[in-house]
């Protein structure tokens, strides 16, 4: 875990387990609309999330849960969904993402 999508205030690949839960509420506000030359329109929103990754089953506790939040601007253009996103985690943690291709919407 950790990465645009998943505890996006973390490096990629910084959390991993063989168990995982997360609560990620979601809203993308749609902004414009685009030409349809470009695609379709342009959003703004964001997540939350409240989970963690564990090492086994039997670990899984509230005790220890993660918790980050994700602002994004996005568009769904015609070369596929586009997002600029900045994702904070615990600790002051933060990374910068900027992602073309990805499933718009698609795992948050």
């Amino acid at each position: 875990g950790g990465g645009l999508f998943s505890f996006s205030g973390y490096e990629p690949g910084e959390l991993f387990g063989a168990s995982y839960g997360v609560f990620r509420p979601t809203y993308f506000y749609r902004m414009a609309t685009l030409p349809p030359i470009l695609g379709k329109g342009v959003y703004a929103g964001g997540w939350l999330e409240v989970g963690n990754y564990w090492p086994s089953r039997d670990d899984v506790s509230l005790d220890d849960l993660r918790y980050a939040a994700t602002v994004t601007l996005g568009a769904e253009t015609i070369i596929g969904p586009a997002y600029l996103a900045l994702g904070f985690a615990e600790d002051g943690r933060r990374q910068i993402y900027l992602s073309i291709g990805a499933s718009f919407g698609g795992r948050p």
